[in-house]
């Protein structure tokens, strides 16, 4: 008796496995198309800006930033940043320069597009702040979450995880 239940042990075992793997899995559409729409209208409008909540250096844990001020303010085909940076510097950053990102200028090789993965908009583009090109890939999601990811050959990668927000330019 005991003989015929083993049996079956194994096609029980794949019809468990089965069922576990395939409600693992997260539905086809994470956000409404509302939602999406909504994200799509505020990034093609080109102003809004980036608040970040914690850095997370590529060395050591993460870094509150509440009440540190820290900001991507895009603004049409301009930009602004504003960023500390923990982490360890190659080369360069001699006397007198900034230790964390700061730039107030055009972007350059702006692109867009959309990560199927997650149901979010990936922004590329890169700026160059004295003799260090900085490239930014931020990935915004339609509940209002920003990650932003910043790498330099100067300086070890960070990431930034926070939130955005339209931004009136005050001119």
């Amino acid at each position: 008796m005991k003989k015929n239940k083993l049996k079956y042990f194994p096609f029980l075992l794949i019809a468990v496995c089965a069922i576990f793997i395939l409600s693992c899995g997260t539905g086809k559409d994470k956000y409404s198309e509302a939602e999406y729409a909504k994200l799509r209208e505020l990034i093609e409008n080109e102003s809004f800006e980036i608040s970040h909540l914690w850095a997370l250096p590529l060395r050591g844990g993460q870094v509150n930033l509440i009440g540190n001020p820290n900001y991507i303010r895009i603004y049409h085909d301009s930009v602004e940043v504003d960023l500390p940076y923990f982490g360890v510097r190659q080369m360069g950053g001699g006397y007198n320069s900034t230790a964390g990102f700061e730039y107030k200028g055009t972007r350059k090789n702006f692109e867009m597009k959309e990560n199927q993965r997650n149901g979010g908009l990936v922004l590329k583009f890169e700026t160059i702040q004295d003799s260090e090109t900085v490239d930014y890939i931020v990935t915004l999601f339609p509940e209002g979450k920003a990650n932003t990811q910043i790498i330099s050959a100067h300086r070890d990668n960070i990431s930034f995880q926070g939130t955005f927000d339209q931004y009136n330019r005050k001119d």
